[in-house]
């Protein structure tokens, strides 16, 4: 017995189902990019208070985490990471 991939065929479908596989993508990269924010600074020795953790982790926007990513390969402690 062969599965198939089942696929939307109505237009309702086919947009309600694209935008939630957008947002998962979205979800994903965001929760990646906190996940790489919190490495580069514990693989520094930066301590990471538990509320800014959170703050990273809640985060969902990508150009934010972006921006806090870079700030931590270069910064000497947590304060120069967030505004």
């Amino acid at each position: 017995m062969t599965s198939t991939t089942f696929k939307y065929q109505s237009p309702f479908a086919q947009k309600y189902f694209g935008e939630g596989e957008a947002k998962g993508k979205a979800e994903g990269k965001a929760e990646e990019a906190a996940v790489a924010v919190l490495t580069v600074l514990r693989a520094r020795r930066i301590e990471v208070p538990d509320a800014v953790c959170e703050r990273v982790q809640r985060c969902d926007d990508i150009e934010v985490l972006q921006t806090w990513l870079s700030r931590a390969a270069t910064a000497a402690e947590i304060g120069d990471v967030f505004d």
